[in-house]
C-alpha cells in the first residue's frame, strides 16, 4: 500500500470566530439572562432585549454591530425569540424560562 500525502493551500480560512461576549442581566432582579456571542464583525446591527421570567421586567435593548448568537444564562432555557427587521436594524425579544434544579 502506498501513502498518499494531501497538501491544503494556505489560503485565508472563512469562518467565525469568538471577538466578544456580552451578558445581559435583569433590570429589577439583576440576574444573568442571556449571553451574546459576536462572531463575525459586519455592517449588520442587531438590537437584542431579554424578558425575565422571575419578575416579568425586560433587560436594557444591547446593541451589537456583526454577526452573533444567543446563549441562555446560568439554569436559563430559551422559551420563544422573536425577530423583527426595523428601519436599518434587526431586533430581537428574547423570552426566557427558568430552569428547575
Amino acid at each position: 500500500m502506498k501513502l498518499v500525502e494531501k497538501t491544503y493551500d494556505e489560503k485565508p480560512r472563512k469562518g467565525y470566530s469568538l471577538l466578544s461576549e456580552i451578558g445581559i442581566t435583569c433590570v429589577n432582579c439583576q440576574i444573568d439572562l442571556l449571553y451574546i456571542i459576536k462572531v463575525l464583525q459586519i455592517e449588520e446591527t442587531n438590537k437584542i432585549q431579554a424578558v425575565c421570567p422571575r419578575c416579568g421586567e425586560s433587560s436594557f435593548i444591547t446593541t451589537i454591530k456583526g454577526k452573533c448568537f444567543t446563549s441562555p444564562g446560568p439554569n436559563m432555557t430559551i422559551k420563544d425569540a422573536r425577530t423583527s427587521l426595523e428601519k436599518n436594524y434587526y431586533k430581537t425579544v428574547v423570552e426566557l424560562i427558568e430552569c428547575q434544579t
